[in-house]
């Protein structure tokens, strides 16, 4: 990610009707150029234009250097917090942060927003997942013309059981979750929301993280699973059984109760009857997407 460069600037080819001339903000990047009107202006006698600063001799002198000082400072804090967070930005999107012009009110419009920025900087990978993002959230609840207030962790659970009673799979979940919390963070680094409505500070997203689960795919000609079989599978989250006939059990399984067991939806009561210890762990699964 290149950076941007950030100073202070005096037009004086672009004098006022009061011949005073603006200072603006330069936003540089690549060889691209961007100016930001500070909304003041200074005669071309009281800059110094090898320093890029008002002279000693400037009226206002020290609220002028105050302003330049904060608006530079703001616009390079705003760029370190988005290199850490490796988030994509531009020239005009750092602007629209700081300036906080752009006008989202609902998750729909932030949504169509970062869409729209991840399209014009040729990012269309990224696109293509938040507008899958935009899409599953609209199924579930109908409408995205809503605060962000809306959704608390209330609401982010009822999505989840909303996205696992679908059969959606667990790579899938973890995906859609990390990118609605993505779009929060965006709105809270653009100052539209306040920090105290942000739900993922209780909403675990980790909970998601595929990569450090395990899980166990069983052909469909396994016929008998012994005692504790899985007992040395630790951090197993998911069993998927092929087999529309229950496997022959052990007594136990050795697994623990957030282990989930996936077997082909036509064989869900089937396995309940039969493995009636882990009725409300089974889920149906169509094994032929």
């Amino acid at each position: 990610m290149l950076t941007i460069s950030v100073e202070a600037i005096c037009l004086n080819y672009r004098p006022k009707k009061d011949n005073t001339f603006p200072i603006m903000l330069r936003l540089t990047k690549s060889g691209k150029r961007k100016y930001v009107s500070l909304g003041i202006s200074v005669k071309e006698k009281d800059w110094d234009f090898k320093k890029n600063q008002p002279k000693k001799s400037c009226p206002d002198r020290e609220a002028i250097v105050k302003l330049i000082s904060d608006k530079v400072s703001a616009y390079n804090s705003m760029i370190m917090e988005l290199t850490a967070k490796q988030q994509e930005f531009t020239m005009s999107s750092l602007v629209q942060m700081i300036e906080n012009k752009i006008a989202v009110k609902t998750v729909s419009e932030m949504y169509d927003y970062l869409i729209d920025e991840f399209r014009k900087t040729d990012h269309l990978g990224t696109m293509s997942v938040y507008q899958q993002s935009k899409s599953s959230l609209t199924k579930f609840n109908r409408t995205l013309d809503i605060p962000f207030s809306d959704i608390d962790c209330q609401w982010l659970e009822r999505y989840e059981k909303w996205l696992k009673g679908r059969n959606i799979k667990d790579t899938t979940v973890s995906i859609l979750f990390r990118t609605l919390r993505s779009v929060f963070n965006r709105a809270l680094s653009m100052k539209l929301i306040k920090q105290d409505i942000y739900p993922f500070n209780d909403f675990k997203v980790s909970k998601f993280d595929v990569r450090t689960k395990k899980r166990i795919v069983l052909p469909e000609n396994v016929s008998t699973l012994g005692l504790k079989v899985f007992a040395n599978c630790s951090k197993l989250a998911s069993i998927y059984i092929k087999n529309v006939n229950p496997p022959t059990l052990g007594s136990d399984l050795g697994i623990s109760k957030s282990t989930k067991i996936y077997v082909p939806k036509e064989s869900v009561e089937l396995y309940k009857s039969g493995w009636s210890q882990y009725a409300s762990q089974i889920v149906g699964y169509d094994f032929t997407e």
